[in-house]
């Protein structure tokens, strides 16, 4: 392979940060060591601090960077979790000031020199506070098994180098899953096509170099010496009295770790051991279901034997008291069970694309728990009186008065430094309303009781960045944000998202009022009653913050003219594609985070209770809305009125009653009653009546003499009123455009339905000059 495709495991946030963002190759990091722009902002903070003489801040600073575990790629940052098939076959080497107290800057000078003179050196960078070096070398694939690297690394390749270059090494490094943390050296070396690393055996052992299934075979008396040692824990399964089962789990747990690593006999059969494990168990006086006991050493050998424990780990540990004080000190399984009320629930850690873990509480029934790990192990489960859900991004609390908090701790760590694709997020997404968005994530995060518009995001177009978003609050916010589909929200079962800071509906079509009321009423609603299948109902608290991302501009979702709770924006297409724009986004939330918490809000103070003014939220686009979920009624007067104004370009005014509208507009149409044609006028229209004694447009005239003038309800609907309510985009062209274009009639006509001013019916060649000329202005 080569050597810059090989994988390693991105992990921000600092030592504490246990879950990867993804995997990055070594191209990659090269270029983040020596040529990164962000990188190099925060590492210079750091060793600023360190020439301040602030050293514990240094360090403080330090331990939030993020890094790499270079021996390949993780899961989760664990020994146990690297998968064996992505070994790198790579040497991390940190050699820290505080272990070579006596090197000058000179010392350090030439110590980098020798190192970038060593054909096998592939990175050569100083450490993140300026005083010591990282290296990262290539190793000869083959050479030992994997799961014993920090053996071979401790005791052949650190010392090999720590003889060669004179100096003192970070041996913690050698462990699989060490951070490795991020630095930056303008001047740092790469070598993308380095020599693979051999050794002066002389200055260490060989033993550890050689394969396990190559060693030296045992003679009779060491196979007699481990059926020996296995009759010994054998024995532990026959005595044990209370904790059986959890103690079986263990004792099995640590012999097939034995049995892996190949510390018996090599002609001792899996077969064998097992089965005189379990005959050792089913001999204890005290197992009384014989089928747990069975399955529960099975299941532990097998997992022991993930977690091998070679001879060289227990050269100095070769008695029986440092055997039993490593099995008390393992875990049995990785479980995380707790008790809800009369139910149990799972959590269950799922990874997603790329690569961060995520945990879902799941429902499992009582049996299955005995069925698997035995009723004594119900003992040890966690038990909660019901559920709870209190946000609190800052100081998160799991266990709140015996209650089970639903709401998820929030783990990224702030890191100063810039953000510039979330910043090209944001400013893609509000616009000119970016201020708001930052605030609408801001009070997300730090007061996430508050209660907030719902936030809609709208475009026909595809590719227009609305997922994305939705993506990004979703790795900002981790558990407590979700994306669901309309199903879910018109659905019975709400238990996977009832819990949620945010819930993003995606490609959202609400349109049913009875969706809709529902959506309204949740988005201030305190309470809610969590419902999941084969669970009991429970009533929690809720404070979701409904987002919606759709396709349809117009009627997404039934919004009435009295509705102020929806803030509409829309989404442009983006025409410049970045295929690492979404792993940016992920790279920088630490940064984004730290601006959020030193930000103060461009809206201080609560205007209204969706905080943000009805004003401020109102947008072109959610007037829209109305004006699509306006009644049948609304929609065929519009029409009328439009070809009316169409048909006669000299006419700026009507002025009409309810009677008119419906003999001249509707063809004297009883369907629709005076009454209601007039609460249309009023209502949805916006047009007031008003009693006087007038001319109208229409009923007065009647083969050109014009009759008695009576008293009346009349309304005035006047051209630019009508026009200006079917504008379709929020800046229509001025006389200027056009003028300026200049381009003839017809061609005035094109560029006008282009910029989707009118509509196709009222545009014409006859008519347009004198619309243009007569009644631009007006317009």
């Amino acid at each position: 392979m080569n050597v810059k495709q090989k994988k390693v495991t991105y992990f921000t946030g600092g030592k504490t940060s246990v879950h990867p963002v993804r995997t990055i190759s070594l191209e990659e990091v090269f270029y983040l060591f020596t040529k990164d722009k962000n990188n190099e902002s925060i590492i210079n903070e750091v060793r600023q601090l360190q020439q301040q003489g602030q050293y514990e801040e240094a360090l403080a600073l330090k331990s939030k960077l993020s890094y790499i575990t270079v021996a390949g790629q993780f899961s989760y940052r664990n020994n146990e979790s690297l998968d064996l098939s992505s070994y790198n076959w790579i040497v991390p080497i940190d050699i820290d000031g505080d272990k070579n107290p006596d090197k000058d800057e000179q010392d350090w000078n030439d110590l980098f020199q020798t190192i970038i003179e060593d054909e096998c050196t592939m990175l050569c960078v100083r450490s993140p506070r300026g005083v010591g070096i990282k290296a990262l070398l290539l190793l000869k694939e083959g050479l030992y098994d994997p799961k014993n690297q920090y053996e071979v690394f401790k005791n052949i390749v650190y010392p090999y180098y720590e003889h060669r270059w004179s100096c003192k090494l970070d041996y913690q490094q050698g462990a699989l899953s060490q951070p490795f943390y991020f630095t930056f050296d303008k001047g740092g070396y790469v070598n993308e096509d380095p020599e693979e690393m051999t050794f002066d055996y002389s200055v260490s052992e060989v033993d550890s170099l050689v394969d396990p299934a190559m060693a030296e075979e045992h003679t009779l008396d060491e196979a007699t010496k481990s059926v020996n040692e296995l009759q010994m824990f054998c024995k532990l399964l026959v005595d044990r009295k209370e904790g059986k089962y959890e103690y079986f789990g263990k004792v099995c747990l640590f012999v097939g770790g034995l049995f892996s690593g190949r510390c018996f006999h090599k002609d001792l059969r899996e077969a064998v051991v097992v089965k005189l494990l379990v005959d050792a168990g089913m001999s204890n006086k005290y197992v009384v279901d014989k089928t747990v006991c069975k399955k529960r050493i099975e299941q532990s050998f097998a997992a022991g034997k993930s977690k091998p424990i070679t001879r060289k780990e227990l050269e100095v540990k070769r008695n029986i008291s440092t055997m039993l004080k490593r099995i008390s000190s393992m875990n049995d399984f990785d479980l995380d069970i707790v008790r809800i009320g009369n139910d149990y629930f799972e959590n269950i850690t799922k990874p997603d694309k790329f690569g961060v873990k995520q945990k879902e509480l799941f429902y499992t029934s009582r049996q299955c728990l005995v069925d698997d790990y035995g009723i004594e192990y119900l003992e040890r489960i966690p038990k909660y009186k019901t559920f709870c859900n209190v946000p609190d991004n800052i100081n998160h609390r799991k266990k709140i008065n015996g209650c089970y908090n639903l709401y998820s701790e929030f783990t990224h760590v702030a890191v100063k430094g810039a953000f510039p694709t979330i910043e090209i997020l944001f400013k893609h997404i509000f616009g000119d309303q970016c201020a708001m968005g930052y605030d609408y994530i801001q009070l997300l995060y730090s007061n996430p009781n508050q209660i907030l518009p719902i936030l809609c995001l709208v475009s026909k177009e595809n590719s227009t960045g609305k997922t994305t978003f939705l993506d990004f609050l979703c790795k900002f916010f981790k558990n407590n944000a979700v994306i669901v589909s309309t199903a879910d929200i018109e659905g019975s079962f709400n238990s996977h998202y009832a819990s949620k800071l945010i819930i993003a509906v995606d490609e959202s079509e609400l349109h049913k009022e009875t969706t809709s009321s529902k959506l309204k009423q949740w988005s201030t609603s305190k309470k809610m009653m969590m419902n999941g299948k084969f669970q009991n109902q429970v009533e929690i608290d809720f404070f979701g913050k409904f987002i919606l991302a759709s396709n349809k501009e117009r009627n997404f979702i039934n919004v009435k003219e009295e509705d102020v709770r929806y803030w509409v924006r829309k989404i442009s297409k983006i025409n410049l594609y970045d295929p690492l724009f979404e792993e940016k986004l992920v790279r920088e939330i630490p940064q984004f985070l730290y601006f959020l918490q030193n930000r103060k809000l461009n809206t201080p103070i609560k205007q209204t209770r969706h905080w943000f003014k009805d004003e401020d939220i109102c947008t072109v686009w959610l007037n829209e809305a109305k004006r699509q979920n306006a009644s049948t009624l609304y929609h065929e007067l519009n029409e009328k009125f439009i070809n009316y104004f169409g048909e006669h370009p000299d006419v700026f005014e009507i002025n009409c009653t309810a009677t008119d509208i419906q003999n001249y507009f509707l063809d004297n149409n009883r369907e629709y009653s005076v009454k209601y044609i007039a609460n249309v006028m009023k209502d949805e229209f916006k047009v007031n009546p008003r009693q006087e004694r007038k001319l109208s447009t229409f009923s007065d005239k009647i083969g050109g003499v014009i009759k008695n003038i009576p008293n009346g309800w009349f309304y005035k609907i006047d051209r630019k009123f009508i026009m200006d309510l079917n504008e379709f985009n929020d800046d229509p062209p001025t006389k200027t455009d056009i003028s300026e274009s200049g381009e003839d009639v017809v061609d005035v006509v094109t560029i006008l339905k282009e910029k989707m001013w009118m509509t196709p019916s009222l545009l014409n060649v006859d008519t347009v000059s004198t619309t243009v000329d007569k009644g631009f202005e007006d317009w």
